[in-house]
C-alpha cells in the first residue's frame, strides 16, 4: 500500500504521518495585532443587531378548534 498523495494520511499536520512539515496557514502566521477592517459591514451576527419578531396567529390551533 503507498502512501504518496494518499488524502487520508497526506498533509496533515501530524509528524508521525508528515514527517514534521508543518501544515500552510498555522497560527504562528497570524499577526500579533491584527487591524480592524477599513470598512466594516453590518452582519446579521453584529452584537447590536436586533431580529425582527415573527408574527404570531390570534389563535391557538391546539385550544380554538373545534372538537379541542
Amino acid at each position: 500500500m503507498s502512501t504518496s498523495n494518499d488524502p487520508q494520511v497526506s498533509d496533515r499536520n501530524d509528524p508521525a504521518i508528515d514527517g514534521g512539515e508543518p501544515a500552510p496557514g498555522t497560527a504562528a502566521d497570524a499577526p500579533k495585532d491584527p487591524k480592524p477592517a477599513p470598512d466594516p459591514k453590518d452582519n446579521d451576527y453584529s452584537p447590536d443587531f436586533k431580529p425582527e419578531r415573527e408574527p404570531k396567529p390570534e389563535t391557538d390551533a391546539d385550544i380554538d378548534t373545534q372538537g379541542g
